[in-house]
């Protein structure tokens, strides 16, 4: 996610007012590599100048690891105080160390291990190359150097071309505009050497073209193809497009995670999701994973994990995991899976070799995976106990909500309007799947004697026409009212006063619509089950009752009603306890760190 220090348009106005010869491309590559440093080194540039490149690296350090940067120039033309002043405004003292010495007097004492290494120093090719051979040896394996203005300029051009084209010891090599830069390796290979030989003369040409002044770069260059490198990229799948759960969880994950460092992509059936993802300009691959296992549907996979050139593949639900993890190992990619449900003992294989047979797929499968993300500690808990998973490979990211939709001010008094809801009226509301397990019937039982109640239930499944007949043959019908499906959760929230969730569902993970409704400043009802513990501590930010208990259900309602203060203390302890534990804000760093952990970063 962007924020003050991240966003790059704010780095542009602050670098515009700083002289300088740096392309707006440019600044972003000194940017992002600074930001994707691991901290396992420092950053060091040769030839500050007057701090616009300085300032691109060390706003990508701030929004990183915070690494120090090390700028060194011995300021003869005097603008050391120029220098400095613009660090200052640039807000980032704390990072940047100006070092006023020449390359060779500040590299006599240097011990620091460093990550990366940017020279624009003196353009004399022996300049350069002093630079160069100053420098190398303190620079990390996998760390990156970089070189200006290798275009133009003959020194910079012979160095790069002598001592990072034609060596053994650096890969990845690219450029972005004049800058050309690799990663330093102990030992390329040959596809590397060929690799980076090739290059080399698609930048003389490129050369060529700026000599002649043609106004835009030539059609080959190779600029945006190694600039999209300094992201990872991440290949979402998950088998249904439906209006859900996961569906929605996933959305938020690619609509929130940081785009600077994350090129995400989701491969998904057509439907809801496919739809909202197109609206948020997310690349979508549509396909369809079949139950059980399609040969078709792992080959249809294989096919966009390979053309896509993923560094991640990133699965949701175990019956989308089995293909990612096979695609995962013809591909050589780790394979994290998000399971969003609690794991079963598939007791409901009746033949038992068929069981256990499908809980041996399981198990191997799980092999093939890099890191699976629990949902909640229960959902943890399950996976390790039936599924035989080494607890150091599974990890729990608690289910999220993104706090700042919920925050919006609704227009209360409207949307009752809509709903046809008498403004006296006490709103008892519930969202989610229409399913018996939910605590359905434990809602409609304890609705009868409650005076003054609208119940609100939200959402549609399987149970929806028997719970209409259920609800006439108590003879309440005027007490409910039932929406179906709405994608407006946040205002349906609004509308509402309590929230219960009676759910007993064995699969029952987290409860997304708990949060949601905590989120929205609500006093929370729900069932004491494993799950819904791990978010509410009964009398403190909620209220849990026994499980299909429609007496306990009526009388926490008929003391909430009885006492307004407790509703709005219990709502507002909610709220706050999302804002500091189930914040998508949260969730996402977390997501994020786990993406650059698996890769080394």
């Amino acid at each position: 996610m962007n924020t003050g220090v991240d966003n790059f348009d704010v780095m542009k106005k602050i670098t515009s007012r700083i002289e300088g010869w740096l392309t707006n491309d440019e600044g972003k590559f000194l940017y992002h590599v600074a930001r994707n440093c691991a901290g396992k080194g420092v950053v060091v540039e040769i030839g500050s100048w007057k701090g616009k490149s300085t300032s691109y690296i060390g706003k990508g350090s701030k929004a990183g690891k915070r690494i120090k940067v090390y700028a060194i120039d011995p300021h003869i033309e005097g603008t050391c105080e120029e220098f400095k002043r613009n660090i200052k405004n640039a807000e980032l003292n704390d990072i940047v160390i100006p070092v006023v010495k020449t390359s060779e007097e500040a590299a006599k004492d240097f011990t620091e291990p460093v990550e990366f290494i940017f020279i624009d120093g003196d353009h004399e090719y022996e300049s350069v190359k002093n630079d160069f051979e100053l420098w190398f040896p303190k620079l990390i394996n996998k760390g990156i150097i970089a070189f200006h203005d290798t275009v133009a300029w003959p020194g910079p051009r012979k160095v790069v071309k002598k001592y990072i084209y034609k060596s053994r010891y650096f890969q990845s090599v690219g450029f972005v505009d004049s800058i050309t830069f690799a990663q330093k390796t102990i030992k390329n290979s040959l596809k590397d050497r060929l690799r980076n030989r090739s290059l080399f003369l698609f930048k003389n040409k490129y050369a060529f073209f700026l000599k002649n002044r043609f106004n835009k770069p030539p059609s080959f260059l190779l600029k945006n193809v190694n600039f999209s490198r300094l992201t990872l990229k991440i290949l979402h799948i998950i088998h249904s497009s439906e209006l859900s759960g996961p569906q929605r969880h996933l959305l938020d994950i690619t609509k929130a995670i940081d785009k600077d460092r994350f090129s995400v992509e989701v491969a998904c059936p057509e439907g809801w999701l496919s739809k909202e993802l197109e609206k948020n300009n997310i690349r979508t691959h549509r396909i369809e994973l079949k139950d059980g296992f399609s040969i078709n549907s792992l080959l249809s996979l294989l096919r966009i994990a390979s053309k896509g050139s993923y560094d991640i593949i990133h699965a949701h639900m175990g019956r989308t995991g089995l293909y990612a993890k096979l695609v995962g190992v013809l591909t050589g990619k780790p394979v994290i899976v998000t399971e969003h449900l609690v794991a079963h003992d598939h007791s409901w294989i009746r033949n038992p070799v068929k069981r256990r047979l499908h809980l041996m797929g399981h198990k191997l499968s799980n092999r093939m995976t890099k890191l699976i993300i629990a949902v909640s500690g229960v959902t943890r808990d399950a996976y390790i106990e039936r599924q035989g998973i080494s607890p150091e490979k599974v990890i729990t990211i608690h289910n999220f909500v993104d706090t700042e939709l919920f925050a919006e001010e609704k227009k209360t008094a409207k949307i009752r309007k809509e709903l046809k809801i008498d403004k006296d009226n006490l709103v008892v509301g519930f969202l989610g799947r229409l399913d018996w397990r939910k605590g359905l019937r434990t809602m409609v039982d304890a609705a009868g004697g409650l005076k003054g109640v609208k119940f609100l239930i939200v959402g549609d499944g399987d149970a929806r026409e028997e719970l209409i007949d259920e609800i006439r043959e108590k003879g309440i019908e005027e007490d409910f009212i039932l929406t179906g499906l709405r994608k407006d959760v946040s205002a349906m929230m609004k509308a509402m006063d309590i929230f219960v969730f009676p759910s007993y569902a064995e699969y029952e993970s987290f409860g997304i619509a708990v949060i949601e409704a905590m989120a929205a400043g609500l006093p929370v009802i729900a069932s004491d089950i494993g799950p819904l513990r791990e978010i509410i501590n009964n009398g403190e930010n909620g209220i849990l009752i026994p499980k299909k208990d429609p007496g306990k259900l009526r009388s926490a309602i008929e003391s909430l009603m009885k006492d307004r203060d407790l509703m709005r203390r219990l709502g507002e302890e909610g709220r706050r306890t999302i804002l500091a534990r189930f914040s998508l804000k949260k969730a996402i760093k977390e997501i994020e760190g786990v993406y650059e952990r698996i890769l080394g970063r």
